[in-house]
């Protein structure tokens, strides 16, 4: 039900915000180090708010649209925040709050607030994610390998108030071949995990079907996937923690009837009150509640 909004949603928007971060940190090594420095310290901030931009276009056409605001206090495993998705022909909203062991999900065309408690596994896993540094450790290593000697595409622009602007800009032919495997890779991937989602009774849900034709919106590149230009740039506080980041990828690809597509994912992402955000408390009494339990979730094939 409105859990699989949550997740599919969750998923999508990572997977774009982990690629399009992956090309803004390709630098040289003042660059490159500068840009790991901030996110390490910002990752390590208590709580913060953030909020993003996602567009969308297939052959100049927007195709989707989705806006989030969201409060985060890591320490405490707590969140709350709003996630707005627009298309052409629908928009729709989506209140999501985390609290320790559970996620409450509410959309605005529904009053029922959906609790979906975590299971034992699911919250081993989060545990170790959130607590281990081996994770960091590891993808630091992948970045370093892939990125760190593009010394000929980042500049760094540092400001007389200490900030920093880090910029990258990679035409066709200049996006490295393992980089571009990468992303071809997840592309392709988010679609066929779509169509391999498994929803049971859910499939008759008007959320689950408002979010199947969200992502009808989007092309499904399934060959001759390349990404032809990488414009990112970050902007880095006096305190060394990011401020603004924001990356424009241009995809090109065919579909399964071999059809071009030429694909623009521009995102834009901004953090703000570092140190200083309160999550929005969520007070369930004389709400509709739904609770869903661990084993609806094992459904989904994330959780499998």
């Amino acid at each position: 039900m409105n859990k699989r909004a949550k997740i599919g949603i969750a998923i999508g928007a990572s997977s774009i915000v982990m690629l399009t971060s992956a090309y803004a940190a390709m630098a040289d090594s003042s660059g490159y180090d500068a840009y790991k420095s901030a996110v390490k310290q910002t990752h390590a901030a208590k709580n913060m708010t953030a909020s993003f931009d996602v567009t969308v276009t297939d052959n100049g056409q927007q195709a989707i649209e989705v806006t989030s605001t969201a409060k985060m206090n890591h320490e405490a495993r707590q969140s709350s925040g709003q996630i707005t998705l627009k298309s052409a022909e629908q928009t729709e909203t989506v209140e999501l709050f985390r609290q320790s062991d559970k996620t409450v999900v509410k959309t605005g065309s529904s009053d029922v607030y959906n609790v979906i408690a975590m299971g034992n596994r699911q919250m081993n896993h989060m545990k170790k994610f959130d607590q281990s540094s081996d994770h960091q450790q590891d993808m630091e290593k992948v970045m370093d390998a892939l990125f760190k000697n593009l010394d000929n595409y980042m500049t760094v622009d540092a400001k007389a108030d200490g900030s920093k602007q880090i910029s990258l800009q990679m035409a066709e032919g200049q996006v490295p071949a393992a980089a571009n495997a990468i992303g071809s890779m997840l592309l392709k991937s988010a679609g066929e995990h779509h169509n391999r989602m498994n929803f049971g009774q859910q499939d008759e849900n008007p959320l689950v079907q408002d979010m199947r034709a969200f992502h009808d919106q989007l092309p499904k590149l399934t060959q001759d996937v390349q990404i032809q230009q990488v414009e990112a740039q970050a902007i880095v506080d006096k305190d060394n923690y990011l401020d603004a980041q924001e990356a424009t990828l241009v995809i090109s690809g065919k579909d399964a009837a071999g059809q071009s597509h030429e694909v623009v994912i521009h995102v834009q992402a901004d953090l703000s009150n570092v140190g200083q955000t309160t999550v929005d408390a969520l007070d369930l009494t004389g709400k509709t509640v739904k609770e869903i339990s661990p084993a609806e979730m094992k459904h989904h094939p994330r959780f499998r």
